[in-house]
């Protein structure tokens, strides 16, 4: 019995957009240990833990858009790094 387009399209994208949330992280956090944490957390608790992200990262931020998507380092010094 094949699978259906639904059923593929229903498995394949919360992983999909967990993937891809969890390369903004990896981008943005400095520490290993803590984007692994996040990463396993956004594929057992889905859009619980990205919302939670997501708010933790605007509260730190100020206001400032750069800050929101690249962290604290800024995008010249991850290229020193």
């Amino acid at each position: 019995m094949r699978a259906s387009g639904t059923r593929i399209g229903l498995f394949l994208q919360p992983r999909t957009g967990g993937a891809l949330f969890a390369g903004w992280i990896a981008y943005r956090e400095r520490s290993v240990p803590r984007t692994a944490l996040w990463v396993v957390l956004i594929f057992v608790l889905g859009h619980w833990s990205t919302s939670l992200y997501v708010l933790l990262a605007l509260a730190s931020s100020d206001g400032d858009v750069q800050r929101f998507w690249t962290g604290e380092a800024t995008p010249a010094s991850r290229e020193m790094a």
